[in-house]
């Protein structure tokens, strides 16, 4: 399927780099991709109607590849300032989201 290079940064010294490829569709209603690089996993995009619309479900289910970014993770301090970087970065994605299907 088709490939997309995605890069996402948050307030942290570091970016994650990750390819998706689309490995099932079934327009308009799901969309399977894996994810490797930097995000190693699975996600899917599905959508199904009800009573006011759309919903719009992603479930993601990845880890990271970098055995130094992971052994960090397990430092109570720096855990917490991950934790909030995730946070901050799914708050901005939720708001380009919002903003993109408003269009």
């Amino acid at each position: 399927g088709s490939v997309f290079d995605c890069e996402i940064r948050g307030s942290l010294p570091y970016s994650l780099r990750y390819s998706l490829e689309i490995i099932r569709q079934d327009p308009p209603f799901l969309n399977e991709h894996a994810s490797t690089c930097d995000l190693v996993g699975h996600g899917k995009w599905v959508l199904r109607e009800n009573e006011k619309g759309t919903v719009v479900q992603h479930h993601w289910h990845v880890g990271t590849s970098n055995p130094f970014l992971n052994a960090l993770s397990y430092l109570p301090f720096v855990k917490s300032m991950m934790a909030q970087n995730h946070s901050d970065v799914m708050a901005r994605g939720y708001q380009g989201l919002k903003a993109r299907l408003k269009q």
